[in-house]
């Protein structure tokens, strides 16, 4: 077989450790994400769904009335963490792509 499975960029992800969150190590994980927060909720706009479901949307300085939008989904949340962690992301990409960037 001469085509490569995977990019042959991805061979240094071989070194990678295998298992970072563990039981053991889980308990200390959710502290460090939890006092991280304070410093990574920049100005998104909040719009509650429901009770137990909010969109955060950021829009560029430059933004129109039908500004285009890239919907970003938190992939995690039922171990560790929460939307909020990718907030300075979507703030950027916000400001660099000139889009509308709600995350949940």
């Amino acid at each position: 077989m001469t085509e490569q499975p995977f990019n042959p960029q991805l061979r240094a992800a071989r070194f990678l450790p295998r298992t970072i969150i563990t039981a053991r190590t889980l308990p200390t994980l959710r502290v460090l994400t939890k006092l991280t927060r304070r410093a990574r909720r920049p100005d998104a706009q909040v719009v509650s769904v429901d009770a137990d479901v909010s969109v955060h949307v950021f829009r560029p300085a430059s933004a129109r009335p039908r500004t285009p939008a890239l919907l970003w989904i938190h992939g995690g949340g039922m171990v560790l963490g929460d939307a909020a962690q990718d907030s300075r992301f979507c703030r950027r990409i916000a400001d660099q792509a000139g889009v509308a960037c709600p995350f949940t």
